[in-house]
């Protein structure tokens, strides 16, 4: 129900959290064991996890593959109560969480990002990736080549992120509705 005041949301298992974002319709909570929790509307993959509803259980978006049926058997779970993301450990552990309003971002100790979900304009669906319009699961976004390209920064704006190089070099993407990624975008 909805809660006028602040009250406790407890992460699975009696973990605490370290860091938290919100979304358009959706939230973040990372763990202090590294974990990505999520919750909230899954429509457009914002959790990046398995749940009921359309996303899953429905047909494919134009243009992307048909979803893959929950990995090791899981269940889809309830969009509305805390799920694990399933974030692969190949670039370090999760440091650092941000959250768009159809997307979601995590920064690893190895300074990789992983995003799922969309970015979306004026149009509706802009895409997650070239030939990608939902990540309905965790993506490698970046990895870096070399120490300066490490990412040591991470934030998100309603349909777009930044990255903060070690090298100091501001990476964007997402949409550049009203210059937002502080460069032209190539989508006209």
């Amino acid at each position: 129900p909805e809660a006028g005041r602040p009250r406790c949301s407890p992460l699975p298992g009696g973990l605490l959290a370290r860091a938290v974002a919100c979304g358009g319709m959706h939230s973040l909570a990372l763990a202090v064991d590294g974990t990505v929790f999520s919750a909230g509307v899954n429509d457009e993959g914002a959790l990046g996890r398995p749940t009921a509803g359309e996303l899953w259980d429905g047909p494919a978006p134009s243009g992307d593959a048909p979803p893959p049926p929950p990995a090791d058997g899981r269940p889809r779970g309830d969009p509305y109560l805390w799920g694990a993301v399933a974030i692969p450990k190949t670039h370090g552990g999760v440091v650092s969480i941000a959250a768009g309003d159809s997307h979601s971002v995590a920064l690893t100790s190895r300074g990789a990002v992983w995003g799922w979900g969309t970015y979306r304009d004026g149009s509706g669906v802009y895409g997650f990736a070239p030939g990608v319009r939902i990540a309905r699961e965790p993506a490698l976004v970046i990895a870096p080549a070399s120490p300066d390209a490490r990412i040591v920064k991470l934030v998100s704006g309603a349909d777009h992120t930044l990255a903060l190089t070690a090298g100091g070099a501001v990476l964007s993407w997402g949409t550049a509705g009203a210059g937002a990624l502080g460069r032209v975008s190539a989508r006209g």
